[in-house]
This record gives structure tokens, C-alpha cells and sequence, in this order.
């Protein structure tokens, strides 16, 4: 039992020494690179609030005052947002929000990027209407709690 034990000993001993001289050769293989910056992706545009992108290249600067701070950020790097409508969206609140027209939606992960599309469906906006029009069945129209107007088919 007694050379059990100190066989197991000198094993745990041994994968200590192991685990030590392994932790060592990491720490020094990743010393060179503890300063260098990884490249930013070929899609990644950050940028805060109103739209002025954090990084990125641009030829000319602005100065931005925040408070007590001046801030110098590059001058032409502003990201154009056009949407012809209202937009509902859930912000970064996790609330249900209305944002206007030409109004950015952020949500918990950032800006609300969709695709261009139109609505075609005549009195879109109009559900009592959409019987006459589209020759649908819709007995039930009403305006829910948010103050969007709806129509049940059948």
C-alpha cells in the first residue's frame, strides 16, 4: 500500500511538472503577439448612435464634443440612412418602438439593416377596406393595444 501511494504521488507530481512546463512554453510562444491587433473583418462597420463609424479609413477629421470632452473622429465617415415609412421595431430596451421616417431602429444587436420592399396590397393601412377591394372576407377589423389597425379573414 505504501508504494501505491508513493507511486501515485509521483505520478500527481510528475503531471504537475507536465502541466506547469506546458503552461510556460504557451505563455512564452504567445508573448510576441500580445500587442498585436487583429484585422478588423471586410463587413464590420461600428459606429455609434448617429451614425458616425467608429474606425475605418477617411481622409479628412471632425471634432466632436461630448460633455467636457473634444473628440477628433475622422470627418467623412457617416453612414447615409434613408426609409420612406414608419417602422416598428423592439429597441435595446426590449420594448416595442416606433421609429420615423428616416429614424435608424437600434436594436439589442446594433442598427436594423432590412431589405428594400413595397407594399402593394391596396389599402394596406385600411383593413375595412380590404374586403371591397381585394375580394376578401374580413367580418372583423379593430385597432389592437399599440394602435395598429387589423383585420381577421376568414
Amino acid at each position: 500500500a505504501a508504494n501505491s501511494a508513493q507511486a501515485s504521488a509521483a505520478s500527481q507530481t510528475a503531471a504537475k511538472a507536465s502541466e506547469d512546463a506546458a503552461r510556460e512554453y504557451a505563455s512564452q510562444a504567445a508573448e510576441p503577439y500580445k500587442q498585436v491587433l487583429q484585422p478588423l473583418p471586410d463587413v464590420w462597420i461600428p459606429f455609434n448612435d448617429s451614425l458616425d463609424m467608429i474606425t475605418g479609413f477617411s481622409p479628412s477629421y471632425k471634432k466632436i464634443v461630448i460633455g467636457d470632452d473634444e473628440i477628433t473622429m475622422p470627418g467623412d465617415k457617416v453612414v447615409k440612412f434613408k426609409r420612406a415609412s414608419k417602422a416598428t421595431y423592439i429597441n435595446k430596451s426590449g420594448v416595442l418602438t416606433e421609429a420615423a421616417i428616416d429614424e435608424p431602429r437600434f436594436e439589442r444587436d446594433g442598427l436594423l439593416i432590412e431589405g428594400q420592399r413595397t407594399n402593394y396590397m391596396l389599402n394596406s393601412e385600411s383593413p375595412a377596406s380590404w374586403g371591397r377591394s381585394s375580394n376578401m372576407d374580413v367580418p372583423e377589423t379593430g385597432t389592437d393595444s399599440f394602435g395598429f389597425t387589423y383585420g381577421k379573414f376568414v
